[in-house]
């Protein structure tokens, strides 16, 4: 996800619905006498400066701007008089009513009809070089009108590079969601803030290059009582290196996890936080497997226990427990297998353990139908379900989860009192304290089997050494910039879990 931020803009960047936008947009004019044609101006300007960009200067370029009814189509006639005054070749189609348009609207309305500005009722049949979408802005919900659609499908197929102004029309702007049909932008320039649906998915992937244009709304009026941002950075363990600091400085870290035909899972989460910067990793393992993990791990030490056929049972349960105790945090999950008898295990592990607790993949399979043991846990815990494993946790089929990642992954962390990481494109971060984030890095690349495993070690070896909030959005930021390294290198068909686990010393250094 490429964004590019105007200078208004600092870490973190808030995230704000239709209706926070509203009320900043209001407030401009309540409380510091900046007019709405003011912003629309700004807004416009903006757009031009990315079109010129885009096509490396507008003279002489053919440009149509496809208008609707409301203030996105005014800041379209904005955009259209500047591209003008530049020197292009500029085709308005306008399918609102001035009649019903605001008095900002249709002053920009009147000023490009003054410009002799061609407005016209219909899509012509001519090529451009670049389509403008200003056609619904950030107010739709539901499902649009049969007119709209079609009017979107036809933007869609036209020929030239393809611009949107403030979101795709089609695109939820509070969850990201798309119920039909949505303009498929090569770039979109948001203001002010960035709109949640404009970094979830799949309304992230119809907006391309995401610029964040500032219109000259106070900064703290933007910044204001946010509860949701973006993660744009994560903290960098190599920083925090004392001069005599020891292995026991950097966190010791517990991995519960494997069973037979998956020990690859288990070795990959102790050897993720260890190159995350963990001082000691231990991976807890079944005893009748030891001999394969003694081979598979150099660095990593393991801790053998009663195994009953290569898995966790309940007689692993004590010498587990008395470990993990002893460590800063404990992760619990990769490989573990999905026997009754180690679900059992998995559940009486989280109802006793006291600690930070990384609960990822079979562990969260073992809570499905019942969570009560989560709820009545008094250790400090981290989810990381991916969309079917929120799925089996929630009920909530994954189309559901879908249609709004953020809602589904905060009701959640409100309600049972967890952090959840919602893993997928966009990976969610929510929090107990209603708060919540989304990430920015990642790549395609990372759609491979472990890398969840991955994971999990590195969100452990920086629990160890920092705070929930921080370990949680700083890890995944981290593994997606070494996913996104990986990709770099070996191309996104080819990378595996391994490769990402290979990029993090990379990513770190940098």
């Amino acid at each position: 996800m490429k964004i590019t931020f105007d200078s208004h803009i600092t870490e973190p960047c808030p995230l704000v619905t239709a209706a926070e936008m509203r009320e900043c947009d209001a407030s401009a004019a309540r409380d510091y006498n900046i007019a709405g044609i003011v912003l629309m101006e700004n807004a416009g300007r903006a757009l031009f400066r990315k079109a010129e960009e885009m096509l490396r200067g507008v003279k002489g370029k053919p440009i149509a701007v496809i208008c609707g009814g409301g203030n996105n189509g005014g800041d379209g006639f904005v955009f259209a008089r500047h591209c003008v005054c530049a020197g292009a070749d500029v085709d308005i189609v306008y399918f609102g009513n001035r009649e019903k348009a605001s008095s900002d609207s249709l002053a920009n309305i009147t000023a490009a009809e003054r410009m002799n500005i061609p407005v016209l009722e219909d899509i012509p049949d001519k090529d451009y070089d670049l389509v403008v979408d200003c056609l619904l802005g950030t107010g739709i919900t539901g499902d649009l009108r049969e007119t709209s659609r079609d009017i979107i499908r036809r933007m869609n197929d036209m020929a030239g590079l393809k611009l949107s102004c403030d979101i795709p029309s089609g695109v939820n702007s509070d969850t990201g969601a798309v119920t039909t049909v949505a303009f498929k932008a090569d770039a979109t320039v948001t203001f002010a803030l960035p709109k949640i649906g404009t970094v979830t998915y799949p309304g992230a992937a119809h907006c391309g290059e995401l610029a964040v244009a500032d219109i000259t709304i106070p900064r703290e009026k933007l910044y204001e009582s946010r509860i949701t941002r973006l993660i744009t950075t994560g903290v960098n363990p190599n920083g925090d290196a004392k001069p005599d600091g020891h292995k026991g400085d950097f966190g010791k870290v517990c991995v519960i996890a494997g069973s037979k035909g998956m020990t690859g899972a288990a070795c990959m989460a102790s050897e993720a936080a260890l190159k995350t910067g963990a001082g000691l990793v231990t991976c807890v393992v079944p005893e009748s497997l030891n001999d394969i993990f003694e081979v598979k791990l150099t660095e990593v030490m393991t801790l053998p226990v009663p195994d009953y056929e290569g898995a966790f049972r309940s007689d692993s349960l004590a010498p587990a427990l008395t470990f993990a105790e002893g460590c800063d945090v404990c992760v619990l999950g990769p490989g573990l297998g999905r026997e009754v008898y180690t679900s059992e295990f998995a559940r009486e592990f989280i109802a006793r353990y006291r600690g930070a607790l990384i609960v990822d993949a079979d562990a969260l399979y073992a809570l499905s139908g019942d969570l009560s043991v989560l709820d009545e846990a008094e250790s400090d815990i981290i989810i990381t379900p991916h969309a079917g494993e929120m799925s089996r946790l929630t009920g909530m089929t994954t189309a559901e989860i879908a249609a709004d990642r953020l809602a589904a992954a905060s009701e959640f962390a409100e309600s049972h009192g967890v952090t959840v990481v919602l893993k997928g494109a966009g990976t969610v971060v929510a929090h107990p304290d209603g708060s919540a984030a989304v990430n920015t890095s990642g790549s395609p690349a990372m759609a491979t089997g472990g890398s969840g495993d991955v994971l999990a070690g590195m969100l452990a070896a920086l629990r160890a050494r920092y705070d929930t909030k921080t370990a949680a959005e700083s890890g995944v930021f981290l593994h997606g910039k070494a996913g996104e390294a990986a990709g770099e290198k070996y191309g996104t068909a080819s990378v595996t879990a391994k490769d990402i686990l290979s990029s993090i010393a990379d990513v770190l250094k940098k």
